[in-house]
């Protein structure tokens, strides 16, 4: 796209992956070793093109939902590596965010999870890899495990400080109401309802980066609205990016055309 190459940084079981193109560095214990670690990953990773203007999409969904990953990104570009020399990186960084309507969004993650859950109750009926009576119990007690926790309307506009105490009360009241392992609420995959509360989990991003910072896109506008909404989507992507696309309408409709 212009003079800048975009590639999509994927994370190989050579490098300790289990995701396919997932990158996962920065939402588990497991993989953040600390801000120096994590920026040499980085680096190994970044792909050499040419002396080109380079752009790296780190694609890892879970990162959204995942609790601390904010924290650990901003601890890793803050680091006095992290810039070489040149301008600080923290206001550079862009992301995002392509969200699902949030009911489609769990019963897919049920059925993809194969009746996993994340919350105690009765499991999946033996033999089987979930059924619709057991999702809807599932999501029942997500709901009541969450609906305590969710941050009141008056906190997303509010100033720096109110953000931080209400995501820190959001993050802490789920901990608190579920168990004490690893894999405890806010920490596990098989989250079918909570990953689906946006503005919650951006709450917690907008603590560490400004709101400017991200561009949010509801999936069903790139896939389900015709070809000339998927055309804006993309030149709002683009846009939000500042990048130029020198696509002929050949090119674009092409593009488009490979959306599924």
């Amino acid at each position: 796209i212009g003079n800048t190459t975009l590639r999509v940084q994927h994370c190989t079981a050579a490098r300790g992956g289990t995701h396919g193109a997932e990158r996962h560095l920065y939402d588990s214990s497991r993989t953040f070793v600390g801000a120096t670690h994590a920026l040499h990953a980085e680096r190994r990773d970044a792909p050499t093109l040419n002396g080109q203007v380079r752009a790296v999409l780190h694609y890892t969904p879970h990162y959204l939902w995942s609790l601390g990953t904010a924290g650990r990104l901003l601890a890793a570009y803050q680091h006095p590596e992290a810039s070489l020399g040149g301008p600080a990186l923290v206001p550079l960084l862009k992301f995002v965010v392509i969200v699902r309507e949030p009911v489609s969004r769990a019963i897919s993650s049920y059925w993809f999870k194969s009746g996993s859950q994340a919350v105690n109750g009765p499991r999946r009926p033996t033999g089987t890899k979930g059924s619709v009576e057991h999702a809807m119990r599932v999501f029942e007690l997500e709901m009541d495990l969450l609906r305590p926790c969710l941050p009141p309307a008056e906190c997303f506009p509010s100033p720096l400080s109110e953000r931080a105490r209400c995501a820190n009360d959001f993050d802490s009241c789920l901990i608190r109401r579920s168990s004490t392992s690893d894999q405890a609420y806010p920490h596990s995959s098989a989250a079918h309802i909570g990953k689906g509360l946006y503005a919650a989990q951006l709450l917690r991003w907008f603590v560490a980066f400004s709101p400017h910072q991200f561009h949010v896109l509801p999936m069903e506008r790139m896939y389900f609205h015709g070809r000339a909404e998927t055309f804006a989507c993309y030149q709002k992507l683009f846009a939000f990016l500042s990048l130029t696309p020198h696509l002929s309408i050949v090119e674009m409709s092409a593009l488009i055309q490979q959306t599924p």
